[in-house]
């Protein structure tokens, strides 16, 4: 199959995998208990889900992008005969594709964190640290 099928049938996929209970079980700050702790005001919430939902489509396309590559990657590296220049090709679209994944992320979450006041970021620093 060719990688633009594959491509369009995995954001397919993600797309329909993405419904409301499995783009809920990220969106922490819907949770009343985390608005609670972190005193989320309704503005904070609608803001951060905005940002959330105007990034989703970005990311699901990266995501269904990094799923084909690490495939076809994985199937030149078991073909006996794979050709070291459509290899490195390969390998260096995968590598910028995860990196866009994570720039988005990243974006993401520096955005969430301009809509949170400093003792709401400190609040949420002591309840999930970084490791």
């Amino acid at each position: 199959m060719r990688w633009n099928a594959r491509f369009l049938i995995a954001v397919g996929l993600l797309t329909l995998a993405a419904g409301p209970a499995a783009a809920q079980s990220g969106k922490w700050w819907q949770s009343s208990d985390m608005q609670q702790r972190l005193h989320l005001t309704s503005a904070q919430v609608a803001s951060i889900d905005a940002m959330y939902q105007a990034s989703l489509r970005e990311r699901q396309v990266l995501r269904a992008m990094l799923a084909c590559l690490e495939s076809d990657v994985q199937q030149l590296l078991a073909s006996p005969d794979a050709d070291d220049a459509a290899a490195f090709r390969l390998i260096s679209r995968l590598a910028d594709t995860r990196a866009r994944g994570n720039v988005a992320r990243t974006r993401l979450l520096l955005a969430i964190r301009r809509q949170l006041t400093p003792d709401q970021r400190a609040t949420l620093a002591a309840l999930h640290p970084l490791h």
